[in-house]
């Protein structure tokens, strides 16, 4: 297995924790079952989507928070759907905006930790 295809899948693993744990603010008691469903896979999504484009447009020099804030930009038409989600739901703008701070906040961490490992496989999460 590549570096990248073994940092690729940590993010992924840790995408998904925080999908269940990261961007969890109270949503379930106001949007249906199909509405989460939707909306933790439009997460996954936009999550795996700044994954590879970090991966993708790292050139392994630049700052780690450049390449991470490049990736997020990127991959904008996916918070798009998640916002357009979000607002097809029945939430106050302060619960939107509170759960799209976390997303965002979610992936640059990600991201970040990411590239880090992919620098520097010995790399013991200490700062990024």
């Amino acid at each position: 297995m590549t570096r990248l295809a073994a940092a690729s899948r940590r993010f992924i693993l840790l995408a998904a924790a925080a999908v269940i744990a990261g961007c969890d603010i109270g949503l379930e008691p106001r949007i249906t079952k199909g509405q989460n469903a939707e909306l933790n896979g439009d997460v996954a999504a936009y999550h795996l989507c700044v994954a590879h484009t970090a991966a993708t447009i790292d050139d392994g020099q630049s700052p780690i928070r450049d390449v991470a804030t490049a990736a997020m930009d990127r991959c904008l038409p996916v918070a798009a759907e998640i916002s357009k989600l979000l607002d097809g739901a029945k939430l106050s703008d302060d619960v939107k905006s509170r759960y799209l701070e976390e997303l965002l906040a979610s992936a640059s961490r990600q991201s970040a930790i990411m590239l880090r490992r992919r620098r520097d496989p010995d790399w013991d999460m200490g700062s990024i």
